[in-house]
C-alpha cells in the first residue's frame, strides 16, 4: 500500500506523519489524516520547508518521533527535541542538542532495563570536525542529563544506541575512523562502560540487534564491500553473515503475528568519503566504493536466513546536498504486527511518502 506522507510513529492508537512543514494525525492507517499542526517554523523556513527540494536541502524535515507517555510524542527537528500534545498540536522545545547537531543518527526508549533510570537516550552526532568529546543524553520530559562522555579523539559521533534487555546493558556504536569504530557496552547507569570490540571499519556500524548469546550489526563504510556481522562476546568471535549492497544507516526491529522477531534494515547511496568536506563531495553522483549501484535495497532477516526484499533507485540530485538514497523506518508500538512500513528518501517518485507491506508475505516473496 502506498502512503502520501512519511509515516513517523504507528501505534495501536494513533498514526503520526509528516509531509511539507505540517504533522498529522490519523486513528488507523485507513482514516483520513488530519493536520494536527505545522512546524513551528517563521518566515522563510515555512517556505523551504514547503518545498521538498528545499526541505531536502536545508534537513527541515523531523528525523524521528517517539511515544511519551499517554497523548503525546517527542519529535526531533531543527536542532532539539520537542514534545507534542498530540491532542492540540502544542510543540514545545524541551532540549536543545549542541551548537551545529541538527539530530541524534538512532536514538532509543528504554523501559525497565535493570541499572539505567526510564527515559530517551541518544548520542551526539554532528560533522565534529575537531574531533571533540561526544556524550550520550538521557531525557524525561522536560528533564534532560548528560549520562556519559566520550574522551576526545575516541570517537568522532555517536551512531547508536540500543537496549539489550537480556544482557541487562545499553550498546553503543561508535565511528567513524579504524580506531573510532567500535561497539561498547554500558551497564549500571554507565558506571562501566568498556569497548567489546572496534579497531577498522569492519565495526564501523550504525545498526545492531541483540539477542542473548550474540548481537547481528551491520557496517556503515562508503570505503569497502559492506555485510551482515555476528557477534558472539563470550567467544569474541565475529563471522560474516552476508554481503550487503552498501553502507547501512537505518534498521528497525519487526515482529510477525506470533510475536517472532526480525531484524529489518536498508542501505544507503552515497558519495565518496575521501573528498568529504569539499564542493566535488557535496556534488557528487558516483557512488561510493562501498556502494554496489544507485539503488538503497532492503533487507530482512530472522537471524539465522537473510533475504533482500524491495530496492529504491536514486533520483539525479547530487548524494551529498540533497540526502543520500536511503530507507527510514517509523516507529512501531508493540502492538504493530505483521506489517512493515518503509520510508524511502531522495529515490524516484517515492521521496517523502511511506509504502507498507505484509510482513509474511514480504518474507515469502509475495509481494
Amino acid at each position: 500500500m502506498l502512503i502520501r506522507d512519511r509515516l513517523l510513529l504507528v501505534t495501536d492508537g494513533s498514526v503520526i506523519s509528516y509531509e511539507k512543514g505540517k504533522l498529522y494525525q490519523r486513528k488507523t492507517l485507513t482514516d483520513k489524516r488530519r493536520l494536527l499542526c505545522r512546524l513551528p517554523y517563521s518566515g522563510w523556513k515555512r517556505l523551504l520547508a514547503a518545498l521538498p527540494l528545499t526541505e531536502r536541502l536545508f534537513r527541515l524535515e523531523p528525523r524521528f518521533a517517539f511515544p511519551y507517555g499517554d497523548g503525546a510524542f517527542y519529535l526531533s527537528f531543527g536542532g532539539g527535541m520537542n514534545l507534542v500534545d498530540a491532542r492540540t498540536g502544542k510543540i514545545q522545545r524541551v532540549h536543545s542538542y549542541r551548537e551545529k547537531m541538527h539530530n541524534p543518527l538512532n536514538p532509543c526508549v528504554v523501559e525497565n532495563l535493570e541499572g539505567f533510570e526510564n527515559g530517551f537516550y541518544y548520542g551526539e552526532y554532528w560533522g565534529n570536525p575537531d574531533h571533540e568529546e561526544v556524550s550520550v543524553f538521557c531525557g524525561n520530559g522536560e528533564k534532560w542529563e548528560k549520562k556519559y562522555t566520550f574522551p576526545r579523539g575516541s570517537a568522532l559521533h555517536i551512531h547508536s544506541i540500543l537496549p539489550d534487555y537480556a544482557n541487562k546493558r545499553l550498546l553503543i556504536l561508535t565511528g567513524d575512523s579504524d580506531r573510532e569504530s567500535a561497539i561498547w557496552e554500558a551497564k549500571n547507569g554507565f558506571s562501566a562502560v568498556e569497548r567489546l570490540v572496534g579497531g577498522s571499519q569492519q565495526f564501523r556500524s550504525c545498526g545492531a540487534f541483540a539477542y542473548e548469546n550474540g548481537i547481528l550489526f551491520t557496517t556503515d563504510t562508503p570505503m569497502e564491500t559492506n555485510y551482515l556481522y555476528r557477534f558472539f562476546p563470550g567467544e569474541n568471535r565475529v563471522e560474516k553473515v552476508c554481503p550487503i549492497a552498501g553502507p547501512c544507516i537505518y534498521s528497525t526491529e519487526v515482529k510477525d503475528g506470533a510475536g517472532k522477531k526480525y531484524y529489518l534494515f536498508a542501505t544507503s547511496v552515497e558519495p565518496d568519503s575521501a573528498f568529504a568536506g569539499t564542493w566535488k563531495y557535496r556534488l557528487s553522483v558516483k557512488p561510493a566504493p562501498g556502494v554496489k549501484d544507485f539503488y538503497s535495497r532492503v533487507y530482512l532477516s530472522d537471524g539465522a536466513e537473510t533475504k533482500e526484499v524491495a530496492a529504491f533507485k536514486k533520483d539525479r540530485l547530487p548524494f551529498q546536498l540533497f540526502q543520500f538514497g536511503n530507507v527510514r523506518f517509523p516507529y512501531l508500538g508493540d502492538g504493530i504486527r505483521d506489517t512493515v512500513f518503509l520510508c524511502p528518501q531522495s529515490v524516484k517518485r517515492l521521496h517523502g511518502k511511506t509504502v507498507s507491506f505484509s510482513l509474511g508475505e514480504l518474507w515469502n516473496g509475495k509481494e
